[in-house]
């Protein structure tokens, strides 16, 4: 399962837009679109010590090395498609 998009909330709630976040990221670490949208929340909020947290946890959860092994995996639909994404896994660590 992929990440979810990121609605635009309303104006005036992106204190609830980060509350929302903060709680998703808990649960799933690697969602790096979740913490842009986090990011983006803080920001408007007018915290940019958290919006750069934010910004250096997206980075680190979407491991851009190691993203596209990832959707090659994930993507994998037989065992001869498996290997090129094994190969990509394997550069990326």
């Amino acid at each position: 399962m992929g990440p979810t998009p990121i609605r635009r909330p309303p104006s005036g709630r992106y204190k609830d837009a980060a509350g929302a976040l903060k709680k998703t990221v808990k649960l799933e670490q690697d969602c790096y679109v979740c913490y842009t949208g986090l990011a983006a929340a803080y920001l408007k909020l007018g915290d940019a010590k958290g919006a750069l947290e934010s910004c250096d946890q997206a980075i680190r959860a979407a491991n851009a090395p190691n993203l596209k092994g990832r959707v090659l995996m994930a993507s994998a639909r037989s065992a001869s498609e498996i290997g090129p994404a094994e190969a990509e896994f394997r550069m990326a660590i």
